[in-house]
């Protein structure tokens, strides 16, 4: 049944939103508000606050729809700031899909229906219990916020520590520009690599400060 028929009921099943997010390197994620099984994919009660409910009509974006959504993401684990460290929220393609689920049948009741497609930005708070991020329409006409990294002190990329590391460093190795260590780049020792030695020997640590960035030879000037 769809959910249009099925909200003329006196009584309804748990509504539901479905978070589909698929990351640059194909890894797929899925978060709901319950722990829940639909179509065969698990979804993971991590979706702690949204304002999907909200819509436009005639919005700035040029769209009749959901121009952006924004939602907070349990992160008492870590496993979020996990995510980001390693293959990064902005870009990630997420699909929210609705649906009504009997919670004690673990079934859902009706059609499930697609309400937003878009590309997540960088995450906007992260703190030891949530991971705030929000995602832009793919059909606004405004998509991309700039500047792509946020203007601060320290530097955001990861630090190649080990030599695997480095040469993974120098071209991203099997991940490609998804590796955490191909924007940082410090590849000394490596074959083709970048970067400035130590009295001989290669840097193996880094403050991510603009001074020791300079100093290991990554910042262009």
């Amino acid at each position: 049944m769809t959910p249009f028929a099925l909200k003329e009921n006196s009584v309804l099943d748990t509504p539901l939103f479905l978070f589909d997010c698929t990351f640059g390197d194909g890894t797929v994620y899925h978060w709901c508000t319950h722990h829940v099984t639909v179509e065969g994919a698990e979804y993971s009660a991590r979706i702690m606050k949204t304002n999907v409910f909200e819509m436009e009509s005639t919005s700035g974006g040029g769209i009749d729809t959901i121009p952006k959504i924004t939602f907070e993401l349990a992160n008492a684990d870590g496993l979020m700031s996990e995510i980001q460290r390693t293959s990064g929220f902005k870009g990630a393609a997420l699909a929210v899909r609705f649906v009504f689920y009997d919670l004690a049948q673990s079934a859902a009741t009706s059609y499930i229906l697609p309400v937003f497609q878009g590309l997540l930005d960088m995450p906007e708070s992260i703190t030891e219990n949530a991971f705030r991020v929000s995602a832009i329409n793919r059909l606004a006409l405004q998509r991309i916020a700039l500047p792509p990294v946020s203007i601060q002190k320290r530097c955001p990329w990861s630090f190649p520590a080990t030599l695997a590391q480095r040469q993974e460093a120098v071209g991203g190795g099997t991940k490609g520009v998804w590796s955490q260590f191909y924007k940082c780049g410090y590849s000394a020792d490596a074959t083709g690599g970048a970067g400035n030695l130590n009295s001989g020997a290669v840097f193996t640590s880094c403050d991510y400060s603009r001074t020791q960035c300079k100093t290991e030879g990554n910042v262009l000037d």
